[in-house]
Parts: C-alpha cells; sequence; structure tokens
C-alpha cells in the first residue's frame, strides 16, 4: 500500500474516531473562540497546543498505554517513531511541531519556528470549524474537493510519506483501538469531555 493510501486511511480513522470521542452537543463555540483568540493573539498558541498535548497524553494515549490487551503494543508503537517529528500546516493558524517523545508523555504539540525541512501535514482551520458546524467528520471529503475552494486540502505524496509511516504505526492502532473496544472508547468519551469542560471554564 502506498504512502499516500497510508495516510488517506489514517484521515479516515482519524475522522471516526473524533466523531465518537467529541461530547455531545459539540463544542463549536469552544473550538471557534479559541481560534479566532489564537489568530488575533488574545490567546497564547502555545498554551492552547500545550492543552491539546495535556489531552491527547492523559485523556487518550494514556489510558490506552495502561490497557491489559492492547497498551504493550501501542506503547512499542510510540517507541518505534520516539525522536520523530512532523508539521502540521493549519494556514492562518501558523504551524504546529508535533513530537513523538515515548516517555512520561507520548506526543507534545507546539509552535513550529524554522522547521521548514520536516514532513508537513497539511491541514486547515477552516475544516475544524466546518466540520464541528455540521457534525460530519468524514475527513476524506476535503481532499476531493475543488482545488478552489478554502476547505481543499492537497497531498503531495512525496510530501506526506513520512508522515504517513507515523500514522499507519501510531494513529491507526490507537484509532483501531478506540474504535473496536467499548470499554475504552467510553473511557476516553468521559476523559476528553471533562478535559474540555475544563478549558471552556477556563477560557469563558
Amino acid at each position: 500500500m502506498s504512502s499516500n493510501r497510508y495516510f488517506l486511511l489514517g484521515m479516515e480513522e482519524i475522522g471516526e474516531v473524533i466523531d465518537i470521542i467529541l461530547p455531545r452537543p459539540l463544542p463549536v463555540d469552544l473550538f471557534r473562540n479559541l481560534i479566532q483568540g489564537i489568530n488575533t493573539g488574545k490567546i497564547p498558541k502555545n498554551k492552547v497546543l500545550e492543552m491539546i498535548s495535556n489531552i491527547l497524553n492523559n485523556s487518550i494515549i494514556k489510558p490506552l498505554i495502561e490497557d491489559d490487551k492492547v497498551g504493550e503494543h501501542i506503547k512499542n508503537q510510540f517507541l518505534n517513531k520516539k525522536g520523530q517529528k512532523f508539521i502540521i500546516d493549519m494556514g492562518q493558524s501558523g504551524k504546529i511541531l508535533v513530537k513523538i517523545i515515548a516517555n512520561s508523555e507520548y506526543i507534545k504539540f507546539s509552535e513550529a519556528t524554522g522547521n521548514e525541512s520536516l514532513p508537513v501535514l497539511p491541514f486547515k482551520q477552516e475544516i475544524i470549524l466546518d466540520a464541528l458546524e455540521k457534525g460530519d467528520f468524514r475527513l476524506l471529503k476535503y481532499f476531493t474537493l475543488p482545488p478552489d475552494d478554502p476547505k481543499y486540502i492537497e497531498v503531495q505524496p512525496e510530501k506526506v510519506a513520512d508522515v504517513a509511516d507515523i500514522i499507519v504505526r501510531i494513529i491507526l492502532s490507537t484509532c483501531t483501538a478506540i474504535i473496536t473496544m467499548e470499554n475504552l472508547k467510553e473511557k476516553i468519551k468521559k476523559n476528553v469531555a471533562e478535559a474540555l469542560k475544563s478549558i471552556s471554564n477556563l477560557f469563558s
């Protein structure tokens, strides 16, 4: 299977997991306020990225790692990619550096500065709000929009090859566990809801 196919498959599963773990009603206003705050400079970008890292590590990855059935396998996927970095290009919201750490925390998001040589995962802030407002997290549709659509994501296979390898080892294994294991699914849904409520209270 090509790296481009791995990348698209990963995006498909990420969308399915987002749909599963986000609380209802969907936190549209929270994400809109965070994005606007970052774009206007009213909310420190690194503060938001730190909170995202904490949610991923403590609310999602930690329960998976601690699980008797899948924990060791998922932990090994992170260890295999320890030290790997890539960039998520969010367009107007800037670039985000993602690093696989695999010690006390497993993944870290921070503001990217001068890392143009790293693999780049294209994304757009418009997609976040569009998906939340419509309640439709089928991310693959954004890759097939007309190129002049502001939500269109262009994927260049040679640029996503390294990201695709990380996706197939880490994202697919974690997403599959959340989708297929009911006990983990409910625990993670509860964790994410509580974390988002805390963030909402902080910025309300």
